[in-house]
């Protein structure tokens, strides 16, 4: 990859950081698909130089408020149901994604997470059980889970709010890929994945790998017309240079 391909690159990173700039539907769709398209670029070089952090849901809250109510038979159904959940959710991802690393934590750590206060959360092995020997060390990370998929509309937004409310609404879940504030993403990043719990993610991971190659492809079709651009201004530069030592 050379000077001029790394220097894009990092143009293309500050957009990024500068992302509360996002252009409303007022600066007219051209400019919100670019940024749209730039956007979902970056995201995927992240990705596959970082890694993706699972969010699972405990159900905490309404299994608590089952046991508050004396609902204790209730309670221990819906914890098992989410237990089972949690573990075929792991078992389908570490089996058949394949396009980064990527780990599992329960949703009490969200927060930890937004504030990319990484080295508070508690990650999980197979068992869902907690393994200290994990440590998250990339600033390069996106996070999924499997939750409520968000419809896209015609805001320009590239992210789409994301809350967790501990409600499951499974007829419209699907493994959903967000950003690190929990925030959907859109097209044209392949953010959903399979909408059934135990679907093979092999197709998802094939999905990011192919935008991941057009967008590579795409990046260095610009490179080469940025080369070209620098060469020209250089020989006009050039010229111009001449003329005035005649």
């Amino acid at each position: 990859m050379n000077k001029l391909l790394i220097g894009t690159l990092f143009i293309f990173s500050i957009g990024i950081c500068f992302a509360q700039n996002v252009p409303t539907a007022g600066h007219g769709d051209g400019r919100i698909n670019k940024y749209n398209r730039v956007t979902a670029r970056q995201y995927i070089f992240d990705l596959k130089d970082g890694v993706l952090l699972f969010r699972l849901k405990t159900q905490k809250n309404i299994i608590n408020a089952y046991r508050e109510k004396g609902l204790f038979e209730r309670a221990d159904k819906l914890e098992l149901k989410q237990l089972n959940l949690n573990k075929e959710i792991v078992s389908n991802v570490q089996n058949t994604f394949n396009f980064c690393p990527t780990y599992f934590f329960f949703s009490d750590f969200s927060n930890h997470v937004i504030n990319q206060q990484l080295d508070s959360v508690v990650f999980l092995n197979a068992n869902l059980e907690p393994d200290t020997s994990i440590h998250i060390t990339s600033k390069k990370f996106l996070t999924a889970e499997f939750g409520r998929l968000q419809q896209q509309t015609g805001e320009s937004d590239y992210y789409q709010e994301t809350t967790y409310t501990g409600v499951s609404t499974l007829d419209n879940e699907a493994f959903v890929m967000m950003n690190q504030k929990f925030r959907q993403l859109r097209s044209p990043f392949p953010y959903q994945g399979p909408r059934v719990s135990n679907y093979s993610t092999e197709s998802w991971s094939n999905q990011l790998y192919n935008f991941y190659a057009r967008s590579i492809q795409k990046l260095e079709r610009e490179t080469l017309r940025m080369e070209r651009k620098a060469k020209r201004k250089a020989k006009r530069a050039e010229k111009k240079a001449m003329r005035k030592a005649k």
